[in-house]
């Protein structure tokens, strides 16, 4: 018996994975933003990301020309703390949220 309610529940987590990935493939085949949170400088505006018009977008060039003219995570962190320039959780309205681990998850993807 045990065997027949774990082989339907395994069959319903298996539905429930495959609408969940059918859902997210028609958004982005509808050009629309499938995450939950907008990337760092962008908003999600009727389902599509556009860029932000703040300081962010600049932040996000800023970083991404330090790492590429040869400065270290570290480094790039530091130097947006000390300039008291906000991370991407405050900006959001989140909790305290350290650069170096959005440059790290950055670098990962």
């Amino acid at each position: 018996m045990f065997g027949l309610y774990a082989w339907m529940y395994e069959q319903e987590s298996q539905r429930t994975s495959d609408r969940v990935k059918s859902a997210l493939s028609v958004r982005a085949k509808n050009g629309k933003f499938k995450g939950s949170n907008p990337p760092y400088g962008y908003y999600v505006e009727n389902g599509h990301l556009k860029v932000k018009d703040n300081f962010s977008p600049n932040v996000v060039r800023r970083i991404f020309s330090s790492y590429l003219s040869g400065q270290g995570f570290d480094s790039i962190a530091r130097e947006l703390l000390e300039e008291h320039i906000p991370t991407p959780s405050i900006v959001a309205g989140k909790k305290c949220y350290f650069y170096l681990a959005w440059l790290f998850r950055m670098k990962n993807t």
